[in-house]
Protein backbone atom coordinates (compact mmCIF):
# COMPACT_ATOMS: atom_id res chain seq x y z
CA UNK A 1 0.00 0.00 0.00
CA UNK A 2 0.90 3.83 -0.54
CA UNK A 3 3.29 5.14 -3.20
CA UNK A 4 7.02 7.00 -3.73
CA UNK A 5 7.12 10.30 -5.11
CA UNK A 6 8.09 13.81 -3.87
CA UNK A 7 6.32 16.14 -1.83
CA UNK A 8 2.70 16.53 0.57
CA UNK A 9 0.54 18.80 0.22
CA UNK A 10 -0.02 21.28 2.96
CA UNK A 11 -2.06 20.00 5.33
CA UNK A 12 -4.96 22.90 5.32
CA UNK A 13 -4.64 22.48 1.58
CA UNK A 14 -5.74 18.62 2.30
CA UNK A 15 -9.41 18.39 3.82
CA UNK A 16 -11.85 17.90 1.06
CA UNK A 17 -13.20 14.24 0.63
CA UNK A 18 -12.44 13.47 -3.04
CA UNK A 19 -15.93 13.08 -5.11
CA UNK A 20 -16.23 11.03 -8.58
CA UNK A 21 -16.49 14.61 -10.45
CA UNK A 22 -13.03 14.64 -9.37
CA UNK A 23 -11.81 11.97 -11.40
CA UNK A 24 -11.82 11.03 -14.63
CA UNK A 25 -13.24 7.35 -16.21
CA UNK A 26 -13.12 5.73 -18.58
CA UNK A 27 -16.06 4.39 -20.62
CA UNK A 28 -15.21 0.69 -19.10
CA UNK A 29 -14.97 1.99 -15.66
CA UNK A 30 -11.23 2.59 -16.32
CA UNK A 31 -9.24 5.31 -14.62
CA UNK A 32 -8.02 7.81 -17.07
CA UNK A 33 -4.92 8.81 -15.07
CA UNK A 34 -4.49 5.90 -12.35
CA UNK A 35 -1.53 7.93 -11.29
CA UNK A 36 -3.36 11.14 -10.92
CA UNK A 37 -5.93 9.26 -9.36
CA UNK A 38 -3.69 7.88 -6.30
CA UNK A 39 -2.53 11.06 -5.99
CA UNK A 40 -5.76 12.63 -5.23
CA UNK A 41 -6.61 10.32 -2.73
CA UNK A 42 -3.28 11.14 -0.77
CA UNK A 43 -4.09 14.69 -0.90
CA UNK A 44 -7.77 13.84 -0.23
CA UNK A 45 -9.53 13.85 3.53
CA UNK A 46 -11.03 10.55 2.24
CA UNK A 47 -13.37 8.98 -0.37
CA UNK A 48 -16.68 9.97 -0.59
CA UNK A 49 -18.85 6.72 -0.74
CA UNK A 50 -19.69 5.44 -4.09
CA UNK A 51 -15.85 5.43 -4.77
CA UNK A 52 -14.99 2.97 -2.30
CA UNK A 53 -15.76 -0.39 -4.29
CA UNK A 54 -13.50 1.02 -7.07
CA UNK A 55 -10.82 2.66 -5.59
CA UNK A 56 -10.32 0.20 -2.09
CA UNK A 57 -9.24 -2.62 -4.59
CA UNK A 58 -5.63 -0.71 -5.71
CA UNK A 59 -5.71 1.13 -2.53
CA UNK A 60 -5.69 -2.36 -1.07
CA UNK A 61 -3.20 -3.84 -3.34
CA UNK A 62 -5.66 -6.18 -4.87
CA UNK A 63 -5.69 -4.77 -8.28
CA UNK A 64 -3.27 -2.62 -9.78
CA UNK A 65 -4.65 0.56 -10.04
CA UNK A 66 -3.90 0.44 -14.11
CA UNK A 67 -6.17 -2.73 -14.12
CA UNK A 68 -8.00 -2.61 -17.51
CA UNK A 69 -11.58 -3.58 -17.19
CA UNK A 70 -11.22 -7.28 -18.22
CA UNK A 71 -8.60 -8.01 -15.82
CA UNK A 72 -10.74 -6.42 -12.47
CA UNK A 73 -13.98 -8.83 -14.03
CA UNK A 74 -11.93 -11.49 -14.29
CA UNK A 75 -9.91 -11.22 -10.66
CA UNK A 76 -13.54 -10.43 -9.53
CA UNK A 77 -15.16 -13.46 -10.68
CA UNK A 78 -11.94 -15.79 -9.42
CA UNK A 79 -12.39 -14.10 -6.19
CA UNK A 80 -15.66 -14.59 -5.81
CA UNK A 81 -15.75 -18.41 -6.76
CA UNK A 82 -12.99 -19.13 -4.26
CA UNK A 83 -15.60 -17.01 -1.49
CA UNK A 84 -18.67 -19.19 -2.71
CA UNK A 85 -16.55 -22.01 -1.87
CA UNK A 86 -14.89 -21.31 1.54
CA UNK A 87 -18.38 -20.20 2.47
CA UNK A 88 -19.11 -24.03 2.85
CA UNK A 89 -16.21 -24.84 4.61
CA UNK A 90 -15.80 -25.93 7.66
CA UNK A 91 -14.89 -23.47 10.73
CA UNK A 92 -13.11 -25.43 14.06
CA UNK A 93 -15.60 -25.15 16.90
CA UNK A 94 -13.87 -22.90 19.03
CA UNK A 95 -13.73 -20.05 16.39
CA UNK A 96 -17.29 -20.69 15.98
CA UNK A 97 -18.01 -20.01 19.19
CA UNK A 98 -16.05 -16.68 19.79
CA UNK A 99 -17.67 -15.10 16.68
CA UNK A 100 -21.07 -16.59 17.51
CA UNK A 101 -20.56 -14.44 21.27
CA UNK A 102 -18.78 -11.57 19.68
CA UNK A 103 -21.23 -10.77 16.64
CA UNK A 104 -24.36 -9.70 18.28
CA UNK A 105 -22.28 -7.74 20.69
CA UNK A 106 -20.62 -5.29 17.38
CA UNK A 107 -21.48 -1.89 17.20
CA UNK A 108 -25.19 -2.97 18.34
CA UNK A 109 -25.80 0.96 19.09
CA UNK A 110 -25.13 1.50 15.35
CA UNK A 111 -27.91 1.77 13.62
CA UNK A 112 -26.73 -0.97 11.00
CA UNK A 113 -26.47 -3.53 13.18
CA UNK A 114 -29.52 -2.94 15.38
CA UNK A 115 -31.60 -5.75 13.28
CA UNK A 116 -30.91 -9.39 13.93
CA UNK A 117 -30.98 -10.09 10.15
CA UNK A 118 -28.33 -7.41 9.48
CA UNK A 119 -26.11 -9.67 11.57
CA UNK A 120 -25.95 -12.15 9.25
CA UNK A 121 -23.07 -10.76 6.63
CA UNK A 122 -21.01 -10.03 9.53
CA UNK A 123 -21.04 -13.68 10.71
CA UNK A 124 -21.08 -15.16 7.62
CA UNK A 125 -17.85 -12.74 6.64
CA UNK A 126 -15.75 -13.91 9.63
CA UNK A 127 -16.08 -17.76 9.20
CA UNK A 128 -15.25 -17.72 5.58
CA UNK A 129 -12.27 -15.79 7.10
CA UNK A 130 -11.48 -18.92 9.64
CA UNK A 131 -11.55 -20.99 6.59
CA UNK A 132 -9.01 -18.91 4.70
CA UNK A 133 -6.99 -17.73 7.08
CA UNK A 134 -4.61 -19.74 9.37
CA UNK A 135 -4.65 -17.69 11.77
CA UNK A 136 -8.52 -18.24 12.79
CA UNK A 137 -10.67 -15.64 14.86
CA UNK A 138 -9.67 -13.26 16.99
CA UNK A 139 -10.99 -10.87 19.22
CA UNK A 140 -11.45 -7.52 17.03
CA UNK A 141 -12.03 -8.67 13.93
CA UNK A 142 -15.51 -8.39 14.15
CA UNK A 143 -14.77 -4.16 14.75
CA UNK A 144 -12.85 -4.12 11.34
CA UNK A 145 -15.46 -6.30 9.76
CA UNK A 146 -18.61 -4.60 10.68
CA UNK A 147 -16.92 -1.44 8.69
CA UNK A 148 -15.59 -3.30 5.48
CA UNK A 149 -18.90 -4.63 5.47
CA UNK A 150 -20.83 -1.05 5.35
CA UNK A 151 -18.43 0.48 3.60
CA UNK A 152 -18.05 -2.48 0.59
CA UNK A 153 -21.71 -4.74 0.93
CA UNK A 154 -23.82 -4.96 -2.20
CA UNK A 155 -25.69 -1.98 -1.88
CA UNK A 156 -22.12 -0.22 -1.99
CA UNK A 157 -20.99 -2.12 -4.83
CA UNK A 158 -24.32 -0.94 -6.91
CA UNK A 159 -22.85 2.45 -6.82
CA UNK A 160 -19.49 2.20 -7.93
CA UNK A 161 -18.44 4.00 -11.16
CA UNK A 162 -18.64 1.99 -14.44
CA UNK A 163 -17.54 5.20 -16.22
CA UNK A 164 -17.63 8.98 -16.36
CA UNK A 165 -18.95 9.12 -19.93
CA UNK A 166 -21.67 11.96 -18.89
CA UNK A 167 -22.01 14.52 -16.12
CA UNK A 168 -25.37 13.21 -15.93
CA UNK A 169 -23.97 9.83 -14.52
CA UNK A 170 -21.09 11.79 -12.41
CA UNK A 171 -23.95 13.90 -10.44
CA UNK A 172 -25.83 10.55 -9.85
CA UNK A 173 -22.73 9.73 -8.38
CA UNK A 174 -22.37 12.93 -6.59
CA UNK A 175 -26.16 12.14 -5.10
CA UNK A 176 -25.55 8.65 -3.79
CA UNK A 177 -22.63 10.56 -1.74
CA UNK A 178 -23.02 11.75 2.02
CA UNK A 179 -21.88 10.96 5.55
CA UNK A 180 -24.56 8.51 6.04
CA UNK A 181 -22.89 5.02 4.94
CA UNK A 182 -25.46 2.35 3.20
CA UNK A 183 -27.02 -0.31 5.77
CA UNK A 184 -25.20 -3.72 5.40
CA UNK A 185 -27.68 -5.91 3.04
CA UNK A 186 -29.76 -8.53 4.11
CA UNK A 187 -27.75 -12.18 3.73
CA UNK A 188 -29.09 -15.35 1.93
CA UNK A 189 -27.52 -17.57 -0.26
CA UNK A 190 -28.55 -16.09 -3.39
CA UNK A 191 -26.80 -12.48 -2.40
CA UNK A 192 -23.48 -14.44 -0.69
CA UNK A 193 -21.39 -14.26 -3.09
CA UNK A 194 -21.71 -10.89 -3.96
CA UNK A 195 -20.31 -10.13 -0.34
CA UNK A 196 -16.60 -11.32 -1.84
CA UNK A 197 -15.47 -7.73 -2.33
CA UNK A 198 -15.94 -6.89 1.05
CA UNK A 199 -14.30 -10.18 2.44
CA UNK A 200 -11.54 -9.69 0.24
CA UNK A 201 -10.77 -6.08 1.43
CA UNK A 202 -11.23 -7.16 4.96
CA UNK A 203 -8.68 -10.05 4.22
CA UNK A 204 -6.06 -7.16 2.69
CA UNK A 205 -6.36 -5.13 5.74
CA UNK A 206 -5.76 -8.16 8.27
CA UNK A 207 -2.69 -9.40 5.83
CA UNK A 208 -1.45 -5.69 5.88
CA UNK A 209 -1.18 -5.94 10.36
CA UNK A 210 -0.81 -9.28 10.41
CA UNK A 211 1.68 -10.01 13.76
CA UNK A 212 -1.00 -7.96 15.43
CA UNK A 213 -2.82 -11.06 14.99
CA UNK A 214 -0.64 -14.02 14.06
CA UNK A 215 2.37 -13.53 16.24
CA UNK A 216 2.86 -14.71 19.86
CA UNK A 217 2.43 -12.37 22.81
CA UNK A 218 0.88 -9.46 19.69
CA UNK A 219 4.17 -8.73 18.91
CA UNK A 220 2.77 -6.62 16.39
CA UNK A 221 1.14 -4.17 18.77
CA UNK A 222 4.23 -3.23 20.46
CA UNK A 223 7.06 -2.99 17.79
CA UNK A 224 3.99 -0.60 16.57
CA UNK A 225 4.10 1.42 19.84
CA UNK A 226 7.73 1.04 20.22
CA UNK A 227 8.02 3.02 16.47
CA UNK A 228 5.27 5.29 18.00
CA UNK A 229 7.74 6.54 21.16
CA UNK A 230 10.51 6.61 18.72
CA UNK A 231 8.76 9.18 16.69
CA UNK A 232 7.37 10.98 20.03
CA UNK A 233 11.35 10.99 21.38
CA UNK A 234 12.49 13.10 18.39
CA UNK A 235 9.17 15.25 18.09
CA UNK A 236 7.90 16.20 21.61
CA UNK A 237 10.82 14.24 24.21
CA UNK A 238 8.97 16.42 26.84
CA UNK A 239 5.65 14.71 25.80
CA UNK A 240 7.19 11.18 25.45
CA UNK A 241 8.98 11.85 28.66
CA UNK A 242 6.07 12.50 30.58
CA UNK A 243 4.13 9.56 29.19
CA UNK A 244 7.09 6.95 30.20
CA UNK A 245 7.39 9.00 33.65
CA UNK A 246 3.81 7.84 34.20
CA UNK A 247 3.78 4.82 32.64
CA UNK A 248 6.61 3.30 35.15
CA UNK A 249 5.20 4.79 38.44
CA UNK A 250 3.77 2.07 40.80
CA UNK A 251 0.81 1.51 39.32
CA UNK A 252 1.82 1.99 36.11
CA UNK A 253 1.83 -0.43 32.90
CA UNK A 254 5.21 0.03 31.64
CA UNK A 255 7.51 -3.26 32.75
CA UNK A 256 9.93 -2.32 29.95
CA UNK A 257 10.56 -0.02 26.69
CA UNK A 258 9.64 -3.43 25.07
CA UNK A 259 5.80 -2.69 25.71
CA UNK A 260 5.75 0.91 25.79
CA UNK A 261 2.26 3.19 25.79
CA UNK A 262 -0.10 0.57 26.61
CA UNK A 263 -3.20 3.32 26.31
CA UNK A 264 -2.33 2.31 22.90
CA UNK A 265 -3.04 -0.86 22.45
CA UNK A 266 -6.50 -0.85 21.12
CA UNK A 267 -6.35 2.25 18.92
CA UNK A 268 -2.88 -0.03 16.84
CA UNK A 269 -5.15 -2.92 16.46
CA UNK A 270 -8.42 -1.69 15.80
CA UNK A 271 -6.66 1.45 13.54
CA UNK A 272 -8.46 3.59 15.56
CA UNK A 273 -11.69 2.42 14.16
CA UNK A 274 -13.31 3.11 17.90
CA UNK A 275 -12.22 6.57 18.29
CA UNK A 276 -13.75 8.00 15.06
CA UNK A 277 -17.12 9.32 15.04
CA UNK A 278 -19.03 6.67 13.27
CA UNK A 279 -17.96 4.58 10.44
CA UNK A 280 -17.73 7.30 7.86
CA UNK A 281 -14.61 8.67 9.70
CA UNK A 282 -12.89 5.68 9.98
CA UNK A 283 -13.12 4.77 6.62
CA UNK A 284 -11.70 8.37 5.24
CA UNK A 285 -8.76 7.80 7.91
CA UNK A 286 -8.29 4.40 6.49
CA UNK A 287 -8.39 5.42 3.01
CA UNK A 288 -5.88 8.38 3.11
CA UNK A 289 -3.32 5.91 5.62
CA UNK A 290 -3.16 3.81 2.64
CA UNK A 291 -2.32 6.27 0.11
CA UNK A 292 -0.08 7.63 1.93
CA UNK A 293 1.97 4.42 2.90
CA UNK A 294 0.46 2.26 4.96
CA UNK A 295 1.94 1.24 7.80
CA UNK A 296 4.45 4.05 8.16
CA UNK A 297 1.87 6.80 7.92
CA UNK A 298 -0.20 5.35 10.71
CA UNK A 299 2.42 5.41 12.89
CA UNK A 300 2.83 8.83 12.53
CA UNK A 301 -1.06 9.20 12.59
CA UNK A 302 -0.92 7.46 15.97
CA UNK A 303 1.92 10.33 17.39
CA UNK A 304 -0.73 12.74 16.17
CA UNK A 305 -3.45 11.42 18.29
CA UNK A 306 -1.13 11.17 20.89
CA UNK A 307 -0.24 15.17 20.39
CA UNK A 308 -3.93 15.99 20.37
CA UNK A 309 -4.24 15.08 24.29
CA UNK A 310 -1.09 16.90 25.01
CA UNK A 311 -2.23 19.76 27.19
CA UNK A 312 -4.12 16.84 28.92
CA UNK A 313 -1.03 14.74 29.48
CA UNK A 314 1.18 17.40 30.69
CA UNK A 315 -1.47 18.44 33.84
CA UNK A 316 -0.95 14.82 35.22
CA UNK A 317 1.72 14.39 38.03
CA UNK A 318 3.72 10.65 37.62
CA UNK A 319 2.46 9.84 40.70
CA UNK A 320 0.32 6.14 41.36
CA UNK A 321 -2.96 7.20 40.61
CA UNK A 322 -1.84 9.19 37.10
CA UNK A 323 -2.00 5.91 34.77
CA UNK A 324 -5.88 5.42 35.36
CA UNK A 325 -6.32 9.30 34.31
CA UNK A 326 -3.41 8.83 31.80
CA UNK A 327 -5.69 5.95 30.84
CA UNK A 328 -9.04 7.70 30.91
CA UNK A 329 -7.76 10.74 28.90
CA UNK A 330 -7.52 8.62 25.66
CA UNK A 331 -10.43 5.85 26.64
CA UNK A 332 -12.36 9.67 26.77
CA UNK A 333 -11.50 10.46 22.61
CA UNK A 334 -14.26 6.92 21.74
CA UNK A 335 -16.40 8.07 19.28
CA UNK A 336 -15.44 11.65 19.23
CA UNK A 337 -13.04 11.89 16.90
CA UNK A 338 -12.94 13.28 13.19
CA UNK A 339 -10.28 12.08 10.63
CA UNK A 340 -9.22 15.55 8.94
CA UNK A 341 -8.31 17.24 12.02
CA UNK A 342 -6.17 14.25 12.75
CA UNK A 343 -4.88 13.85 9.12
CA UNK A 344 -3.93 17.13 8.79
CA UNK A 345 -2.04 16.62 11.86
CA UNK A 346 -0.07 13.64 10.85
CA UNK A 347 0.64 15.58 7.49
CA UNK A 348 2.42 18.40 9.28
CA UNK A 349 4.49 15.45 11.04
CA UNK A 350 4.86 13.30 7.46
CA UNK A 351 6.63 16.61 6.33
CA UNK A 352 9.82 16.31 8.89
CA UNK A 353 12.67 14.29 7.85
CA UNK A 354 13.41 13.86 11.60
CA UNK A 355 10.22 11.56 11.30
CA UNK A 356 11.64 9.30 8.52
CA UNK A 357 14.93 9.59 10.07
CA UNK A 358 13.36 7.92 13.50
CA UNK A 359 10.98 5.58 11.63
CA UNK A 360 13.76 3.99 9.95
CA UNK A 361 16.05 2.95 12.96
CA UNK A 362 12.64 1.10 14.68
CA UNK A 363 12.77 -2.22 14.69
CA UNK A 364 9.67 -2.30 12.58
CA UNK A 365 11.12 -0.64 9.60
CA UNK A 366 15.14 -0.86 9.69
CA UNK A 367 14.82 -4.45 7.87
CA UNK A 368 12.34 -2.75 5.25
CA UNK A 369 12.45 -1.12 2.23
CA UNK A 370 8.89 0.85 2.50
CA UNK A 371 9.07 3.75 0.07
CA UNK A 372 7.61 7.30 1.64
CA UNK A 373 4.31 7.27 0.01
CA UNK A 374 4.44 11.03 -0.35
CA UNK A 375 2.19 13.15 -2.54
CA UNK A 376 3.57 13.97 -6.25
CA UNK A 377 3.73 17.57 -6.67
Amino acid sequence: MGCGASRVLPADEAAAVLEPSRLEFLEDGSLADPRAARAAVQRSGGLAAPLRARLWPPLLSLLPWDAAAGARAASDEARRAVFVRLLDGEVDARHRKVIDGDVPRTDRERPEWRDERSLAPLRQLLMAHCVHSPWGYSQGMADLAAVVLVALGPSAVEHSPRGADSDASAARLRDVAGDAPSPPPRSSNSDAASLSVAFWAFEAILNDSAPNWCEENLRGVWLQARAVLAVLRVEDPTLAKQILAIESTPLGTLLSEEQPFAFLFQPILLRLKREMRDYEQACRLWEVTWAMGGLRFSIVLLVAYIQSQRAHVMKLRPVPLAMADLHRTFSSLVGTMEASPLLNAARRLWLRPRVHTALGKTELFARTSTSVGTVAA
